[in-house]
C-alpha cells in the first residue's frame, strides 16, 4: 500500500513538474531506487540476519494480526471463505530438515532420527519381522507336562502358544513353565499361565504398531498374513531399533 500510494504521488507531481523527457528518467530512476530500498535491500538485510529481524518484527506483527483478525473473521462468514489453517506437509518438513542440517542448527545423526521419523508412517509391520528368529508353538490347551519336555530340548525362551485353529493367542516363557513346573502344578495347562500377545497383520504400518504396543503395554507381536498363518514376531526393541539405526 505504501509503494501504491507513493508512486501515485510521485507520478502526479512529476506530471505536474517535469516535461515528457524528464519525467521518463524521473519516474524511471525513482522506481528503481523504490525497488532497491523498499524490496530487494530489506528482503536481503533479513535474510542475512534471519532470527534478529525476526526477533524484531514479532511483536509487531502478533499485534498487527490480532487486530485484523476480527475483521478478516467477518469478511470471511460474508464471503463464505470456510479455508482450513495451513497445514504442513511432509516434503515441507522434509525440506525444513534438511534446510536446518545445512545450516548446521542440527547434526546430521540428528537429521537421520527425524527422518526414521517420518518414515514409520509407510513402513509395514512385515520389514520389521526378526530375521532368523525360530518360532515354535505350543497348543494353548496342552499341559505343562507336554510343555515341560518342549522347553527342555529347545533353546528358545519363548513360544507362542495357539488354538485348535492354530491362531496365535499368547505368549509363553521358557521360566514360566519351568517355575510352574518346580511349585508342583504339572496339571495345569498353558492356558493358565500364558501371557496376552499382540496379533498383527503384515499390512499394519510401523506407527499403527508402535502406538498399540504402548497403548496395550506389551512388547511383543505376531505378525500375521492374510490367511491367519504366522509369519515371525516383531519387539518393541526391535521398532525402537529400526527408528534409530533404519
Amino acid at each position: 500500500m505504501v509503494n501504491i500510494g507513493g508512486s501515485m504521488l510521485i507520478g502526479t507531481l512529476a506530471t505536474q513538474t517535469f516535461e515528457d523527457f524528464y519525467y521518463t528518467v524521473y519516474i524511471s530512476t525513482v522506481t528503481v531506487v523504490m525497488l532497491f530500498l523498499s524490496e530487494i535491500k530489506p528482503k536481503v538485510f533479513a535474510a542475512s540476519r534471519p532470527e534478529k529481524v525476526g526477533r524484531f518484527i514479532a511483536k509487531p506483527l502478533i499485534f498487527i494480526t490480532s487486530m485484523i483478525s476480527p475483521i478478516i473473521y467477518i469478511i470471511n462468514l460474508l464471503v463464505g471463505n470456510k479455508s482450513e489453517p495451513d497445514k504442513l506437509t511432509i516434503c515441507e518438513l522434509d525440506y525444513m530438515l534438511k534446510s536446518a542440517n545445512d545450516l548446521g542448527i542440527i547434526d546430521n545423526k540428528e537429521a537421520k532420527f527425524i527422518q526414521n521419523l517420518f518414515s514409520i508412517r509407510d513402513r509395514k509391520a512385515s520389514e520389521l519381522i526378526i530375521k532368523d528368529c525360530e518360532i515354535t508353538a505350543i497348543p494353548i490347551h496342552e499341559s505343562l507336562t507336554f510343555a515341560k519336555e518342549l522347553a527342555l530340548n529347545s533353546h528358545l525362551k519363548r513360544f507362542i502358544a495357539v488354538n485348535k485353529h492354530q491362531q496365535p493367542v499368547g505368549v509363553i516363557f521358557k521360566s514360566d513353565i519351568l517355575a510352574s513346573l518346580l511349585n508342583g502344578n504339572d496339571e495345569k495347562i498353558i492356558a493358565e499361565i500364558v501371557h496376552p500377545v499382540l496379533v498383527c497383520s503384515e499390512e499394519k504400518s510401523m506407527m499403527e504398531l508402535l502406538e498399540k504396543l504402548y497403548r496395550t503395554d506389551t512388547h511383543l507381536a505376531v505378525v500375521i498374513n492374510n490367511d491367519g498363518e504366522m509369519l515371525g514376531v516383531v519387539t518393541l526393541s526391535n521398532i525402537q531399533e529400526s527408528i534409530l539405526s533404519h
